[in-house]
């Protein structure tokens, strides 16, 4: 299981009222579990080995006068909602408010990204398929 996936399951259930999720993905299984946190016995601190994770990303600047749409979450990047299909946007395509601009798959789920204003596709900034981080630019609109 690749390190950004097992971070997003983890920010997950930290972030939900589930206490334990158990996921077997290509024969390797993972647990994560939510420990209860009393007055009367509180959990010691555990160091946990994580691996070193890759140099970030650098992001490429934007072009003045432009705005980024980013990532809210880890995930994969899908700029059209199944292989065969067209893509949502093109690089210099006409967007209005609200129109889907791509998808990021986390957990199988597909969330759609919306243009929160309307303007002209300036750039695509990630690969179809590539994984994604949270505040990470994924298109850019201009006027």
């Amino acid at each position: 299981m690749e390190l950004a996936r097992l971070k997003a399951l983890i920010d997950m259930v930290s972030q939900s009222t589930v206490a334990e999720l158990e996921i077997t993905e290509g024969g390797v299984r993972v647990l994560i579990r939510k420990q209860a946190v009393t007055a009367e016995h509180p959990s010691p601190p555990r160091e946990v080995a994580v691996p070193k994770a890759p140099a970030p990303k650098v992001q490429p600047e934007p072009k003045p006068g432009t705005h980024g749409i980013t990532s809210p979450m880890f995930g994969i990047f899908h700029r059209a909602p199944s292989p065969d299909a067209p893509p949502y946007v093109q690089v210099g395509g006409k967007v209005g408010v609200g129109d889907t601009l791509c998808l990021v798959e986390a957990m199988k789920s597909f969330n759609a990204i919306t243009a929160d204003r309307a303007g002209t596709v300036t750039a695509i900034a990630v690969e179809n398929g590539q994984e994604v981080e949270p505040g990470q630019v994924l298109i850019q609109i201009g006027a």
